[in-house]
């Protein structure tokens, strides 16, 4: 009960912080908005300043998505705010955090935050997944397709080749509608198993 209510607390607090930081700054966040950030997420989470990052790895190991989601929102506009080097890590962790965030009421923001997110940097495997999982859950199946083997270059383990067969298993059972409806076709089911084919063989 009592984390609970601290989360609760933090998650509010974090919320509240954000939207002042996004209402009372210019249409282009600055260095001034790092700063903000970094003074925000040091104090919320009792880390000194100097290992922000470091302590952001204790708290992946057990985030609730709520708060997951927060931390992402914030990570990404301190990544936004800043030319340091610390921008890209702090998409890194915006995108971990994302990929937590999906439990939560927000999970269709941290998805589009998320895609926005592999634009800028490389997501890792479990990232991509995320996505492509839900690119297949709107119907996006060419989407779908073009992550399933950017996951595949990033991390080729034995479960990821085998989803691989999996995926291109249940789109076979699709009508040619609901494949067209997805922009895909019965031959690029066939030219998919055969780039999988291909590529396992390398």
């Amino acid at each position: 009960m009592i984390r609970n209510d601290y989360l609760m607390r933090l998650i509010e607090k974090l919320s509240q912080a954000f939207f002042n930081l996004v209402a009372g700054k210019s249409a282009t966040p600055d260095e001034t908005t790092a700063s903000d950030v970094e003074r925000l997420l040091s104090e919320s989470l009792n880390a000194n300043p100097m290992f922000l990052f470091s302590h952001l790895d204790a708290v992946l190991d057990d985030c609730d998505p709520r708060l997951a989601f927060e931390l992402m929102r914030l990570l990404k506009l301190h990544a936004e705010s800043t030319s340091s080097s610390k921008a890209e890590k702090s998409f890194h962790y915006a995108a971990k955090f994302a990929v937590l965030a999906r439990g939560s009421q927000n999970e269709e923001a941290a998805l589009d935050a998320l895609r926005d997110l592999h634009t800028r940097i490389d997501l890792d495997a479990e990232m991509l997944e995320a996505l492509m999982d839900d690119e297949l859950s709107h119907g996006r199946i060419a989407t779908a397709e073009n992550l399933l083997f950017e996951i595949l270059d990033v991390e080729a383990t034995p479960e990821r080749i085998e989803r691989a067969n999996a995926f291109f298993d249940r789109l076979e059972i699709l009508d040619d509608d609901a494949l067209a409806r997805g922009n895909f076709s019965k031959a690029e089911i066939n030219e998919g198993r055969q780039s999988l084919n291909a590529w396992v063989a390398k």
